[in-house]
């Protein structure tokens, strides 16, 4: 972690917003990876699949893909600390190409998009944005993660793992935040999810409804 060999790392769908602007990463690039892995086990989509547009490449429409997930594009400190930053932000730390942002929170995209209920769609929220901050720093440890209620039995649920082993789990995520963070990859996928919040918006029978995204 503190000299890596390579600065390209992480599946694309996967790769942290620090990677992507060419800023300083370390192992909490993983476990941005493994949210939006978590994403895709559960709805069968990608979290984020950026595409090239006419006037910007794929890693600027991915920043503003996490953006309009956020909600927010980030502090100018961080945007502009990449050896890349000036290729995606401008000096005040503005996407250059891509001018109007669809916001979309994590727990709409559930709820609207893939019809979870309120309850389950705001707990997996809560489960999965503390992993998905702009700032590496602000990022939840892995071991914390995997202490959340999403991730444990419900009542009257059989608990698989018993505790020696969830226990070993626990300290492999600890382990693993000190390992240099690692490529992921993935032989197959589930048919990627395509759709902007735009677009899932123009699709959707009737007015839209209350919480559907707004133009930043």
């Amino acid at each position: 972690v503190d000299n890596p060999v390579t600065d390209d790392i992480q599946t694309r769908q996967y790769r942290s917003p620090e990677v992507i602007i060419g800023a300083k990463w370390d192992e909490t690039a993983d476990v941005w990876s493994a949210a939006c892995m978590f994403f895709e086990l559960a709805t069968g989509d990608y979290l984020f699949d950026p595409k090239k547009g006419e006037d910007w490449n794929r890693e600027e429409d991915h920043l503003a893909l996490i953006a309009e997930l956020l909600g927010d594009l980030p502090t100018k400190e961080f945007a502009l600390s990449g050896k890349y930053s000036k290729d995606f932000f401008t000096g005040a730390a503005k996407l250059k190409h891509i001018k109007k942002l669809k916001m979309w929170p994590l727990q709409g995209v559930l709820h609207e998009k893939y019809r979870w209920g309120e309850a389950d769609a705001s707990e997996m929220a809560d489960f999965l944005l503390p992993m998905l901050t702009w700032q590496p720093s602000q990022r939840q440890p892995a071991a914390e993660a995997l202490k959340h209620a999403f991730v444990q039995p419900r009542e009257g649920e059989l608990d698989v793992w018993p505790a020696p082993q969830k226990q070993k789990l626990v300290d492999e995520a600890a382990e693993s935040a000190e390992a240099p963070a690692t490529e992921t990859t993935a032989e197959s996928s589930p048919k990627i999810l395509e759709q902007s919040p735009a677009e899932a918006e123009a699709e959707a029978n009737g007015p839209a409804s209350p919480g559907s995204p707004e133009e930043a």
